[in-house]
């Protein structure tokens, strides 16, 4: 407690002595840098202390004030002034100063903002390439999930157990994207059959064709397609593994759209490793379902090994 006390005293100290030392530059800028402009030195001193108290303000307007309204017009006017004596103490210098100032400036700014500046420059290059669109089911950096946002400055997915997750844009463009969500094109037959075709007082009704160009302008349908690799033990039968994948296929046919499959990946003595590929009209059918399909596709392959002893496990509980 005492050396909490002592710290508390010395860090009061220093604020004094740095608040005299400041206070005595400005009153005295000529005793204290001979040969510069006595100005220069006091809109350096000013900006100093702007920049110190500005946060700290801010976050009192915000506290005090509710309206958003009046914390932008209060925020904005303390920018402006500290802008304005900015300016000034640019005016100020000469020439050789202000440009290694400059240069100063600009490469503090370039390091404070690297991170910043290399996360805009990504996502503008991710958005002029097109590399994936908002409602796409991806796969970056460890994370899989729908995309929810597309900013400059990052990007939002929603994973499957419905938690946001923010990525900076630097961490996707480069790397390595799975996109489980692309366009299929649709193939338009141009050939008028000749039973539609009728006779030369008719062939002035161009409906056939427009409706033939219209589809040609058509965008192209989306689909996803998403693999979940999943281990089986020897306590499914291999001949009845078809049949009970099947049972829960034609339960989820409906939901996703399109019905599931499955093939066998790896086939070990007592193991056997499958993929099931679940197709969805829309990355929002994957999320929704995924987790139950997944679980009952584990109850309906091992129904038994769950619930073994369970009657008498529901007994105990009774008792």
């Amino acid at each position: 407690m005492n050396y909490y006390y002592m710290k508390k005293r010395y860090l009061l100290l220093i604020y004094i002595a740095l608040v005299t030392l400041i206070t005595l530059i400005f009153l005295y800028p000529s005793f204290f840098f001979p040969g510069v402009n006595p100005l220069a030195v006091d809109l350096i001193i000013i900006n100093i202390i702007i920049y110190l108290i500005r946060t700290p303000i801010i976050r009192i307007i915000a506290y005090i004030f509710r309206k958003r309204l009046i914390r932008i017009v209060i925020t904005s006017l303390i920018n402006i002034t500290w802008g304005v004596f900015l300016l000034g103490l640019l005016f100020a210098l000469s020439l050789e100063t202000f440009i290694a100032v400059l240069s100063f400036l600009i490469i503090a700014v370039s390091l404070t903002f690297k991170k910043l500046i290399n996360n805009i420059t990504s996502g503008v290059l991710m958005l002029t390439t097109e590399q994936f669109e908002i409602g796409d089911l991806i796969d970056t950096n460890g994370v899989q999930g729908q995309v929810q946002e597309i900013t400059l400055n990052q990007t939002k997915l929603k994973e499957f157990d419905g938690v946001n997750v923010v990525v900076p844009n630097s961490n996707i463009f480069g790397t390595m994207i799975t996109k489980f969500t692309y366009k299929v094109q649709t193939l338009v037959d141009l050939k008028i059959e000749d039973d539609e075709e009728e006779d030369e007082g008719d062939r002035t009704d161009y409906k056939k064709y427009i409706e033939k160009a219209q589809q040609l302008f058509e965008e192209d349908k989306k689909i996803t397609r998403y693999a979940k690799n999943v281990e089986i033990t020897s306590d499914v039968e291999p001949e009845e593994l078809d049949r009970l994948l099947n049972e829960v296929f034609d339960e989820y046919e409906p939901r996703f759209g399109v019905r599931p499959d499955y093939v066998v990946d790896m086939v070990t003595v007592s193991r056997c490793k499958i993929d099931l590929l679940i197709t969805a009209e829309t990355p929002t059918l994957v999320l929704q379902y995924l987790d139950a399909f997944l679980r009952d596709v584990l109850f309906k392959l091992h129904h038994d090994s769950i619930y073994n002893k369970w009657e008498e496990y529901k007994e105990k509980l009774e008792v």
